[in-house]
């Protein structure tokens, strides 16, 4: 289970999929779609038989990319679950206390040597933080005091929303895949003729 989930989540599945899906909509956008039979038959000769054997002629409804848009969907919502469990954690129970070694192999840090109190320096460091708009989590531990400051902790889910974006997209396909249909119909003056697949009529 979680070799498939790993499978689902991956990025190079992602990339795969986004560049198998854009080649094959360039061809979609080359061939005309659901056109007669005939019109493909002048304008490609043997070739239109082959055309309509891999449901080129009506592409964004074939099975096979259908399917790529099934597995692109699949791909976005295990990608977007399986690391959302780390930001929730990040922004509501951080992990506040770090080992020296952790906060020394930041790119970002800086050693400060004060003659304060222990007592004085979360004073100080409010002050500060609530200054730029920090909000400040405090943690004590064997005479250390431990502070951390998250500043627009939303951002993480920038990529969440990107994703739900795309996915609203892809899904919105897959719907008009499956249940959109396009017909030809040659109508006479004064004939009604009904629609398939439709509870309508031309006249």
């Amino acid at each position: 289970m979680k070799s498939l989930i790993r499978f689902l989540s991956s990025i190079k599945l992602a990339i795969f999929l986004i560049i198998i899906i854009t080649l094959t909509s360039i061809l979609g956008t080359l061939i005309p779609q659901n056109r007669p039979p005939q019109e493909y038959l002048k304008h490609y000769g043997q070739l239109a038989s082959l055309l309509q054997k891999f449901q080129l002629t009506h592409l964004y409804s074939s099975w096979w990319f259908l399917t790529l848009l099934i597995f692109f969907s699949l791909n976005l919502i295990v990608c977007t679950l399986t690391r959302l469990k780390p930001k929730l954690r990040r922004i509501f129970s951080p992990q506040i206390a770090q080992e020296k070694k952790r906060i020394l192999a930041l790119q970002i840090h800086e050693t400060l040597e004060k003659s304060i109190s222990l007592e004085e320096i979360p004073e100080i460091i409010k002050k500060i933080f609530k200054k730029y708009h920090f909000r400040l989590k405090i943690q004590s531990t064997n005479n250390q005091i431990y502070l951390l400051g998250q500043k627009r902790i939303w951002g993480l889910f920038g990529a969440d929303l990107v994703h739900l974006g795309l996915l609203i997209i892809v899904v919105g396909g897959i719907i008009s895949g499956f249940t959109s249909f396009r017909t030809h119909l040659n109508i006479r003056q004064q004939e009604v003729i009904p629609v398939p697949q439709a509870n309508f009529t031309f006249r």
